[in-house]
């Protein structure tokens, strides 16, 4: 009976999706061509994560009763640019306070801690499109300008 009293506080004070699932969300991005730069924007359009793919971030689906999305860009010199949404959905677990956790853990302790979202689509497989040169433009004198971001290490 002790124990069960010792164990029921901390149960009943947390929400489901915080204790199962809590924390930012791990997205994998990836190209192919592998090797793009990966700039990720959050709703302000403020840069929160930049790399290169194979790239893995985690994100915030949420807080303080909102949730949030993100704009990725995904881009290689040669190749047309892509840009795609990540965005916040119900998490399960979240359910599991209605049934189980109680109202604190509902409406408060998930809401707060943004983990009632789920941030989808959580893997990225991206094929980038070569840009075509037609033909008559292959012959003219062409510059391209190149910047160190552009180029690999190698």
């Amino acid at each position: 009976m002790l124990r069960l009293a010792l164990c029921l506080p901390p149960l009943i004070l947390s929400g489901c999706a915080t204790v199962f699932d809590g924390g930012p969300d791990d997205i994998r991005i990836d190209s192919e061509p592998n090797g793009a730069r990966v700039t990720i924007y959050d709703e302000y359009g403020e840069v929160v994560a930049s790399g290169r793919t194979q790239f893995k971030v985690a994100l915030k689906a949420g807080g303080n009763y909102q949730r949030k999305s993100y704009r990725v860009k995904v881009e290689k010199l040669g190749y047309e640019p892509r840009e795609f949404l990540i965005e916040s959905k119900g998490n399960g677990w979240w359910w599991g306070n209605l049934l189980y956790g109680g109202p604190l853990g509902a409406l408060v302790i998930d809401p707060i801690t943004g983990d009632m979202w789920k941030l989808d689509p959580a893997e990225v497989d991206i094929q980038l499109k070569k840009i075509q040169i037609p033909d008559d433009e292959r012959n003219s004198t062409t510059m391209f300008i190149l910047t160190p971001k552009d180029l690999s290490p190698s």
